[in-house]
């Protein structure tokens, strides 16, 4: 067994994992930006096809994308020409086992967390996230067409402000169980983070995974703090300056309106590869000044 001994890392370990984060990006923007891609498309086909219950299928997948795309940072890191397809690295034959366990670990933790919101709504959340009632989610609308004097949209705003409070009543503990579920699952997400990355070593298994990356979070906390604050800010910065291009672009050719999309998609894209390969040099850093085992190379 490897031990459980992980390093606390200083706090300016952050600016530093933000840097190499850069440096991945930087090295081989195509195939890192093609991978986090694939890894939106996939999960949001499985999240919008079948609302609430793809999130569980989402998680269940997320693991063998995570792994994935560490094999892709591995491979830029270690200089070596990655390509679209390494995002799959986790379904091949020698990894997939001991992913498929730590999927269904948090797969069912992620259900537990479900189930547990009955006890703040009666159920009523667990029913709408297995399709059985979809009444309860019927979000007042704002009329199509909002037209009229100053006076009257006001009027209009406030009667549909009134009807959304009284939404809110009527549905208040429903509200509560989603929002416990969601910050629960961010949660444990978070203690989770490096859990697929663990599973590298032959050595180390799903329940093990989970332990040590739990330690590495609670170690970590603060400088993963200031790493996602980093990246919540480039995030902010990309979007700011996409919309300003995109501004101009319109008011020199208004024909472009459907560009005004495209802003949201390519930050969405670029969120997640630059979280992605935080994650990996985070990681790595870690586990480098640490005692535990890991082989040279994910990939």
């Amino acid at each position: 067994m490897t031990p459980l001994k992980i390093s606390r890392r200083p706090l300016k370990s952050a600016f530093t994992w933000y840097k190499n984060a850069w440096a991945l990006l930087k090295e081989q923007p195509t195939g890192i930006f093609i991978c986090a891609l694939w890894v939106f498309f996939i999960r949001f086909a499985a999240e919008a096809d079948l609302p609430l219950v793809g999130q569980l299928i989402s998680v269940a997948i997320s693991v063998f994308f995570a792994f994935g795309m560490a094999c892709v940072c591995d491979k830029i890191r270690n200089r070596i020409k990655a390509t679209p397809f390494d995002i799959f690295a986790g379904f091949k034959q020698a990894r997939r086992m001991p992913l498929a366990i730590l999927s269904l670990y948090i797969t069912t933790a992620t259900l537990a967390l479900l189930l547990a919101t009955q006890f703040i709504d009666g159920g009523q959340f667990s029913q709408l996230f297995f399709g059985h009632s979809t009444n309860a989610l019927s979000l007042p609308e704002l009329p199509k067409s909002i037209e009229g004097t100053p006076e009257q949209l006001q009027t209009v705003l406030a009667t549909y402000q009134a009807t959304f409070q009284e939404w809110l009543t009527v549905n208040k503990k429903l509200v509560h169980a989603m929002l416990a579920f969601q910050g629960s699952t961010f949660v444990l997400s978070l203690l989770f983070l490096y859990a697929p990355l663990f599973t590298v070593s032959p050595n180390v298994g799903a329940p093990q995974a989970l332990a040590l990356s739990c330690a590495a979070v609670f170690k970590n906390i603060l400088p993963l703090f200031v790493m996602f604050a980093l990246l919540i800010a480039s995030i902010f910065v990309a979007y700011l300056g996409l919309m300003i291009i995109t501004s101009i672009i319109l008011l020199i050719a208004p024909a472009a309106l459907p560009l005004v999309l495209f802003p949201v998609f390519a930050v969405v894209i670029f969120s997640l590869a630059l979280a992605f390969g935080m994650v990996y040099t985070s990681f790595h850093d870690i586990v480098k000044h640490s005692q535990v085992a890991l082989p040279e190379q994910i990939a």
